[in-house]
């Protein structure tokens, strides 16, 4: 019996996924978003493609192209390869169908960076999950954690290895009939684009971010893509449930609530929504303390 072929650019990607959070993981939203995930017993993981800030992904992507670009110019590989994938890789629609699903947390409580960046003023919740709980949901749902990479040279590192992997992966797959190697390119874009859903610009390193990306196979077990109405675009995503697999409870551990000049109201009214979903006992839904309000 053959061994499996070696997959140095999927091994690479799985590195990545091996740690795990060991304190409370948090995640901010919208009134209408704490709403949704009571209603819905989950999040929502977002297809990667389609994040609101599209400067995540095209960081990764512009140090792949800088790899790619050395090896092409300097002729460090199969020559139609790399003209080929040098063209690949710097169009953004080639890697459109690749299916990669991102829900995000933070090591982060009651930030007032979290609270500016990814809630709306006056309307901001943030809900607490206990790390062991959101690992169990993690693993039952077929997704893997990762903490994100800020630090410029581990990126750097992670980059040229992806690349170069990529080319030898490619190589070993082959060209098509008619010479070209972008089918080779498809059958590696789910791994190039796990490696690239670690990364973050080293400006937003005071987030301490966490992500837990699901690579959707397009199996009949796979989550069921749905689809929401986005600013200028339809947005794909799937569910990322909360109900913990052993003992089929939907938990939280805590809630905070943003800042908000009705802080009272929004705090009573959480804590009858959420009822006995909450773990923590004594404070289920917390007051913010962050000084933030509109001006």
């Amino acid at each position: 019996m053959s061994e499996a072929p070696e997959n140095r650019l999927a091994d690479l990607a799985a590195s990545l996924y091996t740690d795990v959070p060991k304190r409370n993981m948090h995640h901010y939203t919208s009134l209408e978003g704490i709403v949704g995930i009571h209603e819905t017993q989950g999040l929502w993981a977002t297809k990667i493609q389609y994040f609101s800030d599209s400067s995540e992904l095209n960081h990764a992507f512009a140090l792949f192209r800088r790899q790619v670009e050395h090896l092409f110019v300097n002729n460090l590989g199969p020559k139609d390869l790399l003209s080929n994938l040098n063209s690949w890789i710097q169009a953004p629609h080639h890697t459109a169908n690749a299916a990669v699903f991102v829900v995000c947390f933070t090591e982060r409580y009651d930030s007032l960076s979290q609270w500016r960046s990814y809630t709306p003023v006056g309307r901001g919740v943030c809900l607490e999950l206990q790390a062991s709980h959101l690992l169990a949901c993690t693993r039952a749902h077929g997704y893997d954690i990762a903490k994100c990479i800020y630090q410029g040279d581990k990126k750097w590192s992670l980059a040229k290895q992806a690349v170069d992997f990529f080319v030898s992966e490619a190589t070993k797959i082959g060209p098509d009939a008619s010479g070209d190697y972008f089918h080779a390119f498809a059958a590696l874009q789910q791994d190039l684009l796990r490696i690239a859903a670690t990364f973050k610009h080293e400006a937003f390193e005071d987030e301490r971010e966490w992500r837990a990306v699901l690579r959707h196979d397009g199996s009949s077990t796979a989550p069921k893509i749905a689809y929401r109405a986005g600013r200028n675009t339809v947005i794909p995503y799937v569910s990322f449930p909360l109900v913990h697999p052993d003992t089929e409870q939907f938990r939280l551990w805590n809630i905070c609530v943003g800042p908000t000049p009705h802080m009272e109201l929004s705090v009573a009214a959480l804590k009858s929504l959420f009822a006995n979903q909450i773990n923590c006992g004594r404070y289920p839904v917390m007051p913010s303390k962050a000084p933030y309000r509109e001006t």
